[in-house]
């Protein structure tokens, strides 16, 4: 479980396999709890999801010396915002969307080590000037515009890819359309800054958390910005 080579969407899928795993035989199990820990990159969980086992976790009710462990490292993140470590598996570039003659659906990778593109499923609706970002090792595309002969629509959505499966799915829109949209992740929520909607710039700035499925938006920007 130690190895770089295992493809998983997020490193919580490792931690929970071990805690499952000791969980469903608890009596000859967890004595190898702490080795698992060790094992599993902790600094690449997602803080709120290490906040959570530590405050719900069963298995660490019952283990005061993993619990330790795992608090100091959660410490760690959260003070010192350490850099996350490097991702499991073989790390691609992503190019979605985009402009030629008129916005494009198409999604490629690129893979360094073989220097080779690869084609993956479209986003099914043509799509430029759109903010991209990861989370949880999902890709997600944020507003944009489809400009075409026949439509010429500033976006609202937001889209979900899935690496594993090379399939699309819909969240929940925005509140406010948003072409040439800024688009960040902080401690495990999406934002959507600034952006344009037909001829009017915003200001404001929205957020999306993954957990409750809504946006909503925070403090504005002094200027709108694109």
């Amino acid at each position: 479980i130690s190895q770089d080579s295992i493809k998983v969407l997020c490193e919580s899928e490792v931690y929970k396999a071990c805690t499952d795993w000791v969980h469903s035989d608890m009596e000859s199990r967890a004595q190898y709890l702490h080795a698992l820990l060790n094992a599993v990159h902790i600094y690449a969980l997602p803080p709120k999801f290490l906040k959570n086992q530590l405050l719900s976790c069963p298995i660490l009710s019952k283990a005061n010396s993993c619990k330790d462990f795992l608090s100091k490292i959660f410490q760690e993140m959260t003070l010192m915002k350490l850099p996350p470590p490097p991702i499991r598996g073989t790390q691609l570039i992503y190019v979605a969307g985009g402009y030629k003659q008129h916005s494009l659906s198409t999604m490629q990778a690129f893979d360094p080590r073989r220097s080779v593109w690869i084609k993956l499923a479209s986003m099914g609706t043509p799509c430029s000037g759109l903010g991209a970002c990861t989370l949880f090792g999902l890709i997600y595309i944020v507003g944009g515009r489809n400009l075409s002969l026949e439509s010429n629509t500033d976006s609202s959505s937001l889209c979900c890819y899935n690496p594993m499966t090379n399939q699309w799915s819909q969240r929940a829109s925005l509140n406010t359309p948003r072409n040439r949209v800024g688009v960040g992740v902080v401690d495990g929520c999406i934002y959507a800054v600034g952006g344009s909607q037909d001829s009017v710039h915003h200001n404001t700035v929205e957020r999306w958390d993954p957990e409750s499925n809504r946006w909503s938006f925070v403090c504005p920007m002094s200027v709108a910005r694109l």
